[in-house]
């Protein structure tokens, strides 16, 4: 009952809902570039895992940026999410060879 009314609420509420997942993944983005810099501040190296996350990221907003490219919004946010990720990576980079 509770499950139907949350998504009844998520139907009526739209752009709310998108808006809140939007943020969330700006979120997470900039969690993966506070990693990154932590990580080359310390000198450690990541995890395998978590370098192909951000690759397999990166990757997705490429390949999907031409399906709504026409919309200022989703230019904007795939811009976003390839120069985080872009960057992510190549302080990922700095940190297995500065070990």
């Amino acid at each position: 009952m509770a499950s139907s009314a949350i998504l009844n609420y998520a139907f009526k509420n739209k752009e709310l809902v998108y808006n809140l997942g939007a943020m969330s993944s700006y979120l997470s983005q900039v969690m993966f570039l506070t990693h990154g810099v932590h990580m080359l501040l310390t000198r450690t190296k990541p995890h395998w895992s978590v370098a192909g996350f951000a690759l397999f990221s990166l990757t997705s907003i490429v390949l999907m940026a031409p399906y709504k490219w026409d919309r200022k919004w989703m230019r904007i946010k795939s811009t976003i999410g390839m120069f985080t990720f872009s960057s992510v990576l190549v302080i990922y980079a700095l940190c297995w060879i500065m070990n």
